[in-house]
């Protein structure tokens, strides 16, 4: 009786020790998750609005997100950077389709914004992709962060045309033309418009003397 007990409490202690450390692995699994999560310094933005650039866009709401939604790329884990790479396009696309600044509502500007959504479907298009490795995302975040770059660099541009413009006193507005009638045809005369060089004296000055008496149009 006493060796059955004996057999029984050996193969039970044998079970026992047999078994795998659960608790052991759950710790290997989530160091191995926390290392796959871990966030990665992909790059700062490189160019940024000026400070003329920034007052005049702080009300576009639509630029705004897509500058937070930026920053978010600057340190990002692999699976963050996919995720959020749709919604990023999306709100490119909004922005592109509705620039509620006037100045900013041209071609050029609409050209560099298709570029970062096109860099954003790209990385979305990578979450279809398995054996996607991080160093291949973090590569195309590093083209989202360049080609937002290459948007604040656009919208500069812009507003320090117009600070140059400013400064020399030209006005951009379009100049008009008149018809003078002469004896053989008609022709066309630009006239500048007034402001257009308001600091400046008469730019043909009449010569003194005698002078000829000018033919009557007719």
């Amino acid at each position: 009786m006493n060796r059955h007990i004996i057999y029984i409490l050996l193969i039970l202690f044998l079970t026992v020790s047999c078994k795998p450390d659960k608790k052991n692995i759950e710790t290997t699994d989530d160091s191995i998750d926390s290392l796959e999560q871990q966030d990665v310094n992909v790059s700062s933005i490189g160019i940024t609005l000026s400070p003329k650039a920034k007052q005049a866009t702080e009300t576009w709401l639509e630029y705004q997100m897509i500058q937070s939604k930026i920053n978010g790329y600057n340190k990002v884990t692999k699976s963050q950077a996919l995720f959020n790479a749709m919604e990023l396009a999306e709100l490119v696309e909004n922005a592109s389709d509705t620039i509620e600044i006037k100045k900013l509502d041209r071609p050029d500007v609409k050209i560099r914004f298709n570029v970062l959504r096109n860099h954003a479907l790209r990385l979305d298009d990578m979450s279809t992709i398995s054996k996607i490795s991080e160093k291949e995302v973090m590569a195309e975040v590093t083209s989202i962060l360049d080609a937002f770059s290459a948007v604040n660099e656009k919208i500069n541009i812009i507003y320090k045309i117009e600070e140059y413009e400013r400064e020399l006193g030209i006005i951009s507005e379009k100049a008009e033309f008149i018809d003078v009638k002469t004896s053989s045809k008609n022709k066309k005369i630009k006239v500048l418009q007034k402001g257009k060089f308001e600091n400046s004296k008469d730019l043909i000055p009449l010569k003194k003397g005698n002078s000829k008496k000018k033919k009557t149009l007719k």
